[in-house]
């Protein structure tokens, strides 16, 4: 079940942990901004994320996977719901990685011997679709999947419209891949509530490129049908 998550990087807290000292309220709430930083890294995708939560992200990246499985700081998580059980139980988590496929105590090792050595998951695990980083306030992603920094951003515009209307995330509709292509235009996005402007029947969100400058681009959540689209 997917859960709605305005935090910087994480899952609601479970009980007994302390809420984050770090969450802000007012006009610094609304100046903050939810961000996609991404560049090329020998023939992958490189991407630093801040702000959805962890599942959020994994959500739109298992997509790009037949069968995926996922391998969280040395456990397997065979389903969505697996995983969302390690994160409740396991938090923090450091490194997560996707795999197209059955996975196997072999290739766990394998993948985590790589990693004690500061190699790639990519090369001791032919099948690893993902590499996710996990740190304080941010994600960072490394993909073979040329979509996955796109389907990163769209669940980052979903997680937005969802905070600013005070909803869970399920209840908004992914935008298309194609839709999100268009207005991310090959480069790093910027998400303010003082960018977004809510009305009765759609939610305008501001696209910014970098932090000291304004959005000069948007896209519009339907509201009523539920469709996004570019102005």
């Amino acid at each position: 079940m997917e859960t709605h998550d305005d935090t910087a990087n994480s899952l609601p807290r479970p009980a007994g942990h302390a809420p984050r000292s770090n969450q802000v309220h007012g006009l610094a709430a609304l100046l903050r901004g939810w961000w996609l930083r991404t560049e090329a890294l020998d023939g992958r995708c490189k991407a630093t994320v801040g702000g959805p939560g962890l599942l959020a992200l994994c959500h739109a990246l298992a997509r790009a996977a037949r069968r995926p499985m996922w391998v969280v700081d040395g456990v397997i998580c065979a389903s969505m719901d697996a995983l969302s059980r390690r994160l409740r139980t396991g938090w923090p988590p450091r490194r997560l990685v996707l795999v197209d496929g059955v996975v196997e105590l072999c290739d766990v090792e394998a993948i985590e011997r790589a990693i004690a050595q500061g190699d790639s998951p990519f090369d001791a695990e032919l099948r690893t679709l993902v590499d996710l980083t996990v740190g304080e306030d941010t994600i960072a992603m490394e993909s073979i999947d040329p979509e996955a920094i796109d389907m990163v951003a769209a669940a980052l515009l979903r997680a937005h419209v969802a905070r600013c209307l005070h909803i869970s995330a399920g209840d908004i509709t992914e935008p298309d891949l194609d839709v999100v292509m268009r207005v991310r235009e090959g480069a790093d996005m910027l998400l303010r509530p003082i960018e977004t402007e809510v009305m009765a029947g759609s939610v305008d969100v501001g696209l910014a490129r970098a932090t000291d400058r304004p959005a000069r681009s948007s896209i519009v959540f339907d509201r009523e049908t539920g469709a996004w689209h570019t102005r």
